[in-house]
């Protein structure tokens, strides 16, 4: 219960900090040259930052908080909960951790849980506890490359190879390797790519947004503003507003830019306004430390409100725990084996349409989709399916020897 009720006290500052860090009441407004002096200059700092980047290994705490309405609960848990019923408040905690070699665009990363809470949202916070909420705890390591997007959750097993028709039954952990695509809507969840730490969402970085209103001739629709605040200059850019007609509703995404982090952004809200009235449907807040020259989040929290932002549906926290920047990583990082596959369990490459095993660290192929004869004459053999497959062999010669008898005897009689 103290759990529950702190986390709400924290929504709500971190909800007060936001209005604050946005406003503009104190703050000068950039017009025509000074504008897009202003932007130019904020889109060069930012990736002048970023670009320092050329390795990248680090951890990260990871507190995962998720309103659940009772059907979400049904869904997913399998209860049985009236819809009447109060939401579910479900906490999970966890470590997040990566390597990143941006010159080989190649990363790897590992999502482990390692506690969950459920708490029904009401006076007394009720905690729950049903035997499907049990379950293993979520657990996702995944590599992505140009060529392909290998995903693996050690906790989870499967029967054979899934797509073959032809199997060995008995469950194993399995990896699968598909096209990169896959991968996309994956950040909130089991793929955590820290170059996104760098922007709001998996398509554009924060100097991107900004490039945009000058490359695509939208200055009118923005307003920049600058003063001076505890961590030196500060910038709050106002940008992506749009009309709602008649309805007068409009969206507008606000950040807020800061010296001491070297002008990456330490706030994002996307709010939508009706007339004077302003709802935050989204939020972002970023702190940064300094390693080597290079800014880098330290802490990342990002929250969806509810659409009358009376409350916070989702927020994942991110913390920073350790970190390595512009080191070697042993290579072995980005391998299956390196996803922490053992021998004898299996890949299933999507893209290359074949079923592998691991042995002696490295996967090797045992068959094609479609081809199960190759499955099977690699497979271990089992007693009962070396039984079976000698009395096909004994059944088919006793037939061979019937014919060639009797054959013979015809043969003979017309002599």
């Amino acid at each position: 219960m103290f759990v529950v009720k702190r986390w709400l006290s924290v929504l709500i500052c971190c909800g007060l900090a936001m209005c604050y860090g946005g406003s503009t009441a104190s703050a000068q407004e950039l017009t025509g040259t000074e504008k897009v002096s202003a932007l130019e200059f904020l889109i060069a700092e930012m990736q002048s930052n970023f670009d320092k980047i050329k390795t990248w290994e680090a951890s990260y705490k990871v507190q995962d908080r998720l309103l659940l309405t009772s059907q979400m609960m049904n869904d997913m848990y399998k209860v049985d909960r009236p819809s009447d019923s109060p939401d579910v408040l479900r906490r999970e905690q966890g470590t997040v951790e990566f390597a990143l070699d941006a010159g080989e665009n190649l990363l790897y990363t590992n999502i482990e849980m390692q506690s969950r809470y459920f708490a029904e949202v009401t006076g007394d916070f009720k905690e729950l506890s049903f035997p499907t909420m049990e379950a293993g705890l979520f657990s996702h390591r995944a590599i992505l490359s140009p060529s392909g997007y290998i995903s693996f959750e050690p906790n989870e097993k499967f029967p054979g190879f899934i797509e073959l028709p032809a199997m060995d039954d008995s469950p194993l952990p399995t990896a699968f390797r598909d096209a990169v695509e896959k991968s996309e809507g994956l950040q909130q969840s089991g793929v955590v790519d820290p170059r996104l730490f760098f922007g709001i969402n998996e398509q554009t970085f924060f100097w991107t947004d900004l490039q945009n209103t000058i490359d695509w001739g939208m200055l009118d629709s923005i307003k920049v503003y600058s003063d001076t605040s505890e961590q030196g200059k500060r910038y709050v850019i106002k940008l992506g507003e749009s009309s709602g007609g008649n309805n007068d509703v409009s969206f507008v995404g606000v950040y807020t830019f800061n010296e001491n982090d070297s002008y990456n952004p330490s706030e994002f809200s996307f709010e939508k306004r009706h007339g004077r009235s302003i709802a935050v449907v989204k939020v972002w807040n970023w702190r940064y430390t300094e390693i080597d020259g290079i800014h880098i989040p330290e802490y990342i929290r990002c929250a969806t409100h509810s659409d009358d932002d009376l409350y916070v549906k989702s927020e994942r926290i991110l913390e920073l725990k350790e970190c390595s920047l512009n080191k070697k990583i042993d290579p072995q990082k980005f391998t299956y084996a390196g996803l922490g596959l053992k021998n004898g369990e299996r890949v299933v490459d999507r893209i290359e349409g074949v079923g592998m095993i691991m042995r002696d660290g490295k996967p090797t192929v045992v068959a094609k989709f479609g081809d199960p004869v190759a499955l099977v004459s690699r497979q271990t053999w089992s007693w009962p399916r070396i039984i079976g497959i000698l009395v096909f062999v004994l059944a088919i010669g006793a037939a061979c020897c019937w014919s060639f008898i009797r054959r013979r005897g015809q043969a003979e009689n017309r002599v």
